[in-house]
Formats: structure tokens, sequence, C-alpha cells
């Protein structure tokens, strides 16, 4: 059972718990091994015996698993653990698109827009390697300080809970944001996920949900029969190109929702770039059919839910209730149904009051329509140039780019880049960028900054020690950690054959993705013994070549200056003839093609040393170029003794009196 504090599958130290759900928990952890944090989902004990869910859970991951794109959380390993299901993931720091649609209540179109685009980018990648997500909410989304957002749980949430709404044998996703043929218990595609995604972009740009009741039968239903209230009746601000769009993403007949991610992401940059355009009405008018506001805004008729695909409720089997009573979508109409209730219940005196208050509301507004209008008048004459068009910009993609390179691209543009921060990278090498804010493929006002996160270097990880297992074993384990393994071949005279002997660089030292480790491997404790062949006069590939065919390793290679021609051996560290174990390793020497400088000319001169007459006897050294050339006692009476030194060029001559430095010059040669 895995615990806070305690170790997990004897890799991963479990930190804390940071969520749960109807079918697994999910836990912050340190992984020991790459030495990084990594979020483990873990199914409850509850569903580990039912096989289905559990090869589901399995094998979806493992599908899952195969995704990479920075949409997306990365899925690093699936496995069982002391009868305990897991996946080992990314772990993102920061919330989920739920919890910053509470924070925020609702969001401008502009960032609904570019949230939904990520979001698409992601689901696009995924729809392309054949995986539909089945479960798009807000909680499954992943919102990080930089505002990157990445979607999570490819294929997992398929467990009955609260939210969510069971069909026989088949599980469907979570009420709120599924789709018609979810509801249905029908074949879900990709464009069961852009609905999905619809409902999502609505609760971004109202805070609302489009559908809600006091049950998630109610709540099926309405996805079924009901068209949602117009998000303009909460977010005035939303252009008709965007409210098009969403329509287009959540019609009920999937035939008329977008047919791919792709399709969705082209028509959100055509209103980005012009939001008073509808792509959608432009793409209908082409086709020689018409949008009609009506049949975007209210209710429609749905064909009744046939009783093959009718969803029941409980063990008991009963009928679906009816969906809750619709409220209409138009503002207006709602407001002329409650003008006419309260009418109908009041008295003369109310109905005249009501009329007076009207009145008075109305001078008001007037009056400060009339102000502002003056004051917008003013600020026009102080500022010219304020309605003037605005300059827009294409976001550029710089991930995956030198910021160094950037910033000098950018140095004398309209576009300003700024790092936000710098982080370890499992892919990336120091200084390349790893994702920006706001993304590229969307239009910003002019001028414009961009928050760029900068790769601080691969992720370094320790080196585990495999000294002692079997080859298949240790190769697998340094391949997990994205390292590339060279095999070399030894004899060894305790270890058995196809065990490790020792590693290059040895167990503990540092290494990052993609390092080459040399594995030492056993041929057995007795190897045959066999004649060393010669290797002089071949050359560096045909050296190796002898060695591999007589069951001899290539060892250390060093170049020194020679006549030969360059890279021919001119020396082995075994000699040939000799007797040498199989798999053993035969260092080499090659030419480097060049011939060895000449040695300098060596002169020699003698030179005259003086004798101290202010004693009658002194212990005189002399050094040259660090080599004492004469060190004895001179008497007074002496006055000069000669010194014969060698060298060339010129040569550094130091004279000590009783041991101390006197004199020094230098003689040239």
């Amino acid at each position: 059972m895995i615990q806070v504090g305690n170790l997990f599958a004897n890799r991963y130290e479990i930190l804390a718990e940071i969520g749960t759900g109807g079918m697994a928990n999910v836990y912050k952890a340190k992984d020991n091994t790459l030495n990084r944090f990594v979020a483990i989902k873990v199914l409850k004990d509850e569903f580990k015996d039912d096989d289905e869910f559990v090869m589901r859970f399995r094998s979806e991951a493992q599908s899952a698993a195969v995704l990479t794109h920075q949409n997306l959380v990365s899925i690093y390993d699936v496995g069982v653990y002391d009868d305990t299901y897991y996946i080992v993931m990314e772990f993102v720091d920061g919330i989920t698109l739920k919890e910053y649609i509470r924070q925020n209540n609702m969001l401008s179109w502009q960032q609904a827009v570019q949230f939904t685009q990520q979001i698409l980018r992601g689901i696009e990648h995924a729809h392309k390697k054949g995986i539909v997500h089945r479960d798009i909410k807000p909680h499954n989304i992943m919102v990080t300080k930089n505002g990157l957002l990445k979607v999570m749980d490819f294929g997992i949430a398929r467990t009955a809970s609260s939210y969510t709404v069971k069909m026989g044998d088949t599980t469907i996703g979570s009420v709120h944001y599924f789709s018609p043929e979810q509801a249905r218990g029908r074949h879900t595609d990709e464009r069961s996920d852009i609905y999905s995604l619809g409902i999502v972009m609505y609760e971004m740009l109202t805070g609302h949900v489009p559908f809600d009741g006091t049950s998630t039968i109610a709540v099926a239903m309405m996805h079924i029969n009901n068209i949602p209230i117009s998000p303009k009746e909460y977010n005035i601000s939303i252009p008709l190109s965007i409210e098009d769009i969403l329509a287009k993403a959540i019609a009920k007949d999937i035939i008329q929702r977008y047919q791919s991610a792709t399709d969705m992401l082209l028509d959100l940059q055509l209103a980005l770039s012009n939001p008073d355009v509808s792509p959608v009405r432009e793409a209908a008018a082409n086709a020689g059919t018409t949008i009609l506001d009506d049949d975007l805004a209210q209710t429609r008729l749905m064909q009744a839910v046939p009783d093959s695909a009718i969803i029941h409720h409980g063990e008991g089997g009963d009928v679906l209730p009816q969906p809750e009573p619709y409220v209409p979508k138009n503002r207006a109409i709602r407001k002329a149904q409650e003008r006419k209730r309260i009418e109908a219940n009041s008295t003369p005196e109310q109905l005249e009051e009501r009329k007076n208050k009207k009145a008075t509301i109305w001078a008001i507004i007037s009056v400060g329509v009339l102000l502002l209008a003056i004051g917008f008048l003013l600020v026009l004459a102080l500022f010219p140039n304020l309605l003037s068009p605005k300059d827009y910009i294409d976001v550029p993609d710089l991930v995956g780019q030198n910021i160094a390179d950037v910033q000098t691209k950018y140095a004398n543009s309209k576009i300003t880049i700024t790092v936000g921060s710098k982080e370890p990278s499992d892919t990336l090498d120091k200084d390349l960028i790893i994702s920006q804010t706001p993304t590229s493929g969307t239009k910003m006002n002019s001028p414009l900054e961009i928050t760029v996160v900068v790769s601080d270097g691969l992720k370094e990880g320790v080196l585990p020690n495999v000294v002692g297992d079997d080859k298949e074993t240790a190769i697998k384990k340094l391949e997990a950690l994205g390292l590339k393994v060279k095999e070399v071949k030894e004899s060894h005279a305790t270890i058995n054959a196809d065990n490790v002997i020792s590693t290059s660089p040895a167990a503990g030292g540092s290494y990052k993705a993609g390092d080459t480790i040399e594995l030492h491997v056993s041929v057995g404790r007795n190897g045959s013994q066999i004649t060393m062949p010669s290797l002089i006069g071949f050359n560096r590939d045909k050296a190796k070549e002898i060695l591999d065919n007589a069951k001899l390793t290539l060892g250390k290679v060093t170049i020194v200056d020679s006549t030969s021609e360059a890279d021919f051996v001119i020396d082995q560290s075994v000699k040939s003839g000799s007797t040498i174990t199989e798999f053993s390793t035969v260092d080499i020497t090659v030419s480097s093609g060049k011939a060895p400088s000449p040695s300098p000319a060596v002169t020699t001169k003698t030179i005259s040393i003086s004798v101290p007459t202010d004693k009658d006897v002194t212990r005189v050294k002399v050094v040259a170029d660090g080599k004492v050339v004469s060190d004895a006692n001179h008497n007074k009476g002496e006055g000069k003794f000669s010194v014969s030194i060698s060298g060339s060029g010129s040569v550094k001559v130091e004279v000590y009196y009783d041991g101390v430095l006197t004199k020094t010059q230098t003689v040239t040669m």
C-alpha cells in the first residue's frame, strides 16, 4: 500500500497526496533514479480485482505513453507493485483549468481562444496517433505558472462516479462535458473530444457549464435535447465569429460538428485575426448553405433516444426522467414572460408606482449617457489617435530556438523577448527555449512581449550500480534512463559469463540523457588462450577488425607524431606472437602522419662567477634553468672561477652565496 513518506516500487519517494478521484489517487513523488519530481496515479483497491478495468488501465496508459507534445502530460511508466497498479507521469507545477476558471470567474474571449488552441494542439497530436481522450474536462487540464496548458488522463477516467454515467459495460465521460453520442451509449471518436472541448470553451467564456441539473441523468438528457443559452448573455464582448465556432463545436449532430481538431484550429486562427468575420458562416455561404440565428439560438426538438440506447439509472433499470424545464435562451423572451407575470399579480397603484420609477431611472440614464458622450468627445480631442487601427503581430514560434539568437533577431523589432525562468530539461540543451507565453499561431497587439522558459541544460542523474547484474537487465536499466550502451567483453577470474564487471563512468557518477555508457561484460572465468596477432602497419579500422576476429577488444588509442601514414598502427600494448586471453583489451598507438619536430640545437658556453672577498670561504651554488651545475666552497683569493652551461635559446642562471640568491642573469646560447 502506498503511503506518504515511504519508498514505492523501490524507486519513488512519496512526498504528498495531491489529488483524489472516483477511481484513483494521485501523489507527488521524487524519482530517486532520475532525480526528478513525478506524479504517480494509483488505482484504488476496489478496482484492482476488476480484470477488464485493470486491462484498460494498463493498456490505454501504455498507449498514451507514445504521445510526446508540450500540451500533453507525459507518461513515464506503467506497472504493478505489491498488488498496486500505478502510472508514473510528468509532474506539472500548476493548477487545473477548473481551478483557474473559478479564480477568474470568466476569461476574456481572447484568452479563452488561446487556451482552446493549446488544448486542440494536444488532442490533435493524440488523434493523429489514433488515441481519443473521451473525458475532456477542465479538471483534466493543467495550467502552469507560465500559461502552458497540458492535457492529462488519456483514456483513464472511465469509471462510474457521481459525475459519470455508465451504460451497460461501457463507461462514458463526465456528465457535464460528454457528448450526445456518449449519453446515448453510441460509438465515440475524435469528434466526441471536440464536443467536450466546446463545452470547456463555453465554461471559459461564461464561467458556467451550459447544462446543469439536480441529477446526472437530467444533465445527460440536456446534452441530447437542449440548446444552451447563448454565451453572449453572460459575456457581451464575445464576437460573432467565436459564438459561431462554439456552436459548431457543440453541434448535436456529429456530422455538423468540426470533423477534426485541425479544422477547428484553423477557424480559431481566422477569428483571432478578424473577429468580426465568421469563418463558419463564410464556409456555409461558399457551400451554398446558410446558418440561421434561430437554429443556433432557439430550442430544437431532437429525435427521441431509441429504446436500445436508453440510459438507465440504478440496478432497478428505471427509465430516465424527462429533462428539466428548458429556460429560453433569448433574454428578451425571458423578460417579457417575467413582465406579464408581474402585471397579472399587481394592483393599479403598484403598476403606476413601477411606471414612475422607470421614468426616473430612464431620466438618470439619459443624463449619464449625455455626460459620457461629452467626456468621450473631450478624450478624442485630447488624444486624436486613440481610435486609430491597432497594429497586430503574428506571434512567432520560438520553442527549441537558442535564446541569444532569438533576442538578437528581435532586438530592433516590436517584439520583446523576456526570460521568465530557467529550468532543467529532459530533451533540450542549455539555452534552448522550452515554452513561451503567448503561444505561437495567434495575433496580438503591437508592441508584443513574449515570456519564455529557457532550458538550463539537460537534467543530470546519478548512474546506478549494475555491477553483477546480468547483461540484459543492466542494458534495460540504463536505456530506461535515456542512456546509450556500448558493450565491452572481457574475461574475469570470478564473475560469470554475461554478468557486468564494471561500467565507465562508474556507478555514482553523474550522467545526462543521451550519454554513452561502456558496459564491461564478463565472457567467463577462464577465457581461452590465443596468440596475439600483429597490428602494426594496418590502419585503425583494420586493426579493430583483426582484434574482433581474434575475440579481443580494442582499448585506448594514442596518436603520436610519426612519418608513417596517418592513422596507421605503429605500436601495440601486447607484442605480436605472445599469449593472451580471449576478450582482453589491447591498446594501440597510431601515427599522426606528421614528422616529429626537430629538437633545438644544444650548445655549451663557459661563464665566469665572482667569489666574494668579504670572507675567507664562501659556499657558491650555480643553477642553470633549474639544474645545479656547480655547488662548492671557494676561497676569496680565487677572485673568479669558470662554469660550463649547456642549452638552447636562452638559459636562466642563478648564483647563491651561502644559500642566499644573490645574482640572476640570462645567457643567450
